[in-house]
């Protein structure tokens, strides 16, 4: 099961780093389109005929999260997301909150919408910095200090989440990181970023398939851990004696 998982994973970045730039297109949008459009901009080379590259700042605006600390959360309340958990508990989408504020905190605190994409502006390397996830409910959120907001415009929010975690962008991000023991990136770098989008139906069907593959990724590993549970709840009642092996 873990090697099936691993040889997914495999299959999903290379897709993803394929279809984000235009490499493989989905056959309603190809049409008889074959060779790359040489685009100086694009660090590399090249596009489709109809996809474009704009500046990150050129389509949204940027907003600051406010700090929450860790004596403000609580374990149940009003959702909130903290830069550290964008590293350790989300990829490219926010998938449910693990920690909660009080009504009070949340007024002092910068509320999220829906297709909000949050980077998290300081990390240990410039290989981690700005990595983001997108908000994708439409739930009362807050996001907590160190973390940049950016509301998009005429973008399909998930696709601009996969795009942003593509190895094109983080080559684009690592140049905007600054510091030593502890690296920060501001909205000022990150909206000079250059992003590669193509029609917005395109960019929605982009997004579609790779959710998907993220879904089957992570019903793999729900299937894996239950496997591992019930090996250990076994091994534990064959060593208790509770179960015994006739020989």
């Amino acid at each position: 099961m873990g090697k099936l998982i691993d040889a997914k994973q495999r299959l999903k970045k290379g897709l993803m780093q394929q279809l984000l730039s235009g490499k493989i297109r989905f056959p309603e949008f190809a049409g008889s389109e074959k060779l790359k459009v040489k685009n100086e901009k694009l660090e590399e080379g090249g596009l489709p005929e109809g996809w474009k590259i704009k500046y990150l700042g050129s389509f949204g605006s940027f907003l600051k999260g406010k700090g929450i600390s860790n004596s403000e959360k609580t374990e149940t309340g009003i959702p909130c997301i903290t830069y550290g958990e964008i590293y350790t508990r989300h990829e490219v989408v926010i998938k449910g909150f693990n920690s909660f504020v009080g009504r009070d905190t949340a007024q002092k605190s910068q509320r999220i919408q829906r297709g909000d994409i949050l980077f998290a502006g300081s990390g240990e390397t410039l290989d981690e910095i700005g990595k983001c996830v997108v908000h994708i409910e439409d739930i009362e959120a807050y996001a907590g200090g160190d973390i940049v907001i950016f509301r998009s415009r005429g973008v399909n929010p998930l696709y601009l989440s996969y795009s942003l975690n593509s190895n094109l962008l983080i080559r684009q991000k690592r140049k905007l990181g600054q510091g030593h023991s502890v690296v920060h990136i501001y909205s000022a770098g990150l909206k000079t970023l250059q992003v590669p989008l193509p029609s917005f139906e395109e960019q929605t069907s982009i997004a579609s398939v790779l959710s998907t593959c993220d879904r089957e990724i992570e019903l793999l590993k729900k299937k894996l851990e239950k496997l591992k549970e019930q090996k250990k709840g076994l091994m534990q009642k064959l060593l208790t004696g509770k179960i015994r092996v006739k020989v």
